[in-house]
């Protein structure tokens, strides 16, 4: 038995987020309402989700001996997330980030720092699946074996940009529908044939207050709208979104049941400024859904 259900390998940031009222333009002096220090990057929130919701995850990525390093590492192990794969570099500068929250809009503009070394771990064999993100795919694709009785099911983020690209391995694909879109060129649904076709097991699609979508070979697409929350800050709530979606593929939920799980997960993150603290537990999930059924039969009664 593996000592993991899932492996996350990719980026873990240090995030200053502060909230204002508008993007600042050249030289403009302005407040923010508020300043608070975090953890994120893709894999890491992720491998936090999953972790919230009950499943074992560890995280596999590099971080310095700095006081970035610390926080990051501290915030992950109380979440319940094993940080044995995390390599600590000497000469490294843990990757941060400064994040400006807009209160108005709830969209956010990120600037961050490229990780400067990579970990020295991540085993294939420690989980069934590992998940990666623009970082992590470079790292995991060159030790993938073609023998599809040994290696892992790999889920990719796909949220950012990876030029080297290759579904050919792939069990789990997550683009945006932007991301999915302009790599093919060509409609949602023939986009995600294409990349059926290019070895993805199964395309799910994030649309941001649209929804998201659910393509497999030889069924219909499935469609879940975007869930209703009070939204303080989106950041992190695609990242949220993966983790939700692995969870609910791991519970064995049907397509519309994952897609809906997964976006009532992300939206209730969004009650917090940082894309980590308010990732829900089951029950508020499971509570925020009875909600919502709720108000629509009564609606249309």
């Amino acid at each position: 038995m593996a000592d993991f259900d899932v492996l996350c390998v990719g980026a873990i940031n240090f995030d200053l987020i502060a909230t204002v009222d508008h993007v600042p333009v050249d030289d403009e002096r302005m407040f923010a309402e508020a300043m608070v220090s975090a953890t994120g990057g893709p894999a890491a929130t992720a491998a936090v989700t999953l972790a919230k919701l009950g499943y074992r995850v560890a995280v596999s990525a590099a971080v310095g001996r700095d006081s970035a390093g610390d926080f990051v590492l501290d915030a992950l192990q109380t979440a319940g997330v094993d940080i044995r794969y995390v390599t600590r570099h000497e000469a490294m500068t843990t990757s941060q980030s400064i994040i400006l929250a807009n209160q108005v809009s709830g969209h956010r503009t990120i600037i961050t720092q490229q990780p400067n070394g990579l970990p020295d771990q991540f085993p294939l064999d420690a989980a069934p699946v590992i998940h990666v993100d623009q970082v992590g795919f470079g790292l995991i694709d060159p030790l993938l074996s073609d023998d599809s009785t040994r290696r892992p099911r790999l889920s990719i983020d796909a949220g950012n940009p990876i030029p080297t690209l290759d579904l050919s391995r792939t069990w789990l694909y997550t683009p945006t529908v932007a991301a999915l879109t302009s790599r093919y060129g060509a409609t949602p649904k023939e986009s995600a044939l294409a990349a059926l076709r290019e070895g993805a097991e199964l395309v799910v699609a994030t649309d941001g207050s649209a929804g998201s979508w659910w393509f497999a070979p030889e069924t219909e697409p499935v469609h879940a709208p975007a869930t209703k929350a009070n939204i303080v800050s989106t950041l992190g709530a695609g990242d949220v979104f993966h983790g939700a979606l692995l969870a609910a593929l791991l519970d064995g939920q049907v397509p519309s049941d994952a897609l809906r799980f997964a976006n009532t997960c992300a939206a209730l993150s969004c009650r917090a400024i940082d894309g980590q603290s308010a990732i829900p537990t089951r029950s508020e999930i499971r509570s925020h859904q009875e909600l919502a059924t709720a108000t629509l039969n009564k609606e249309n009664q």
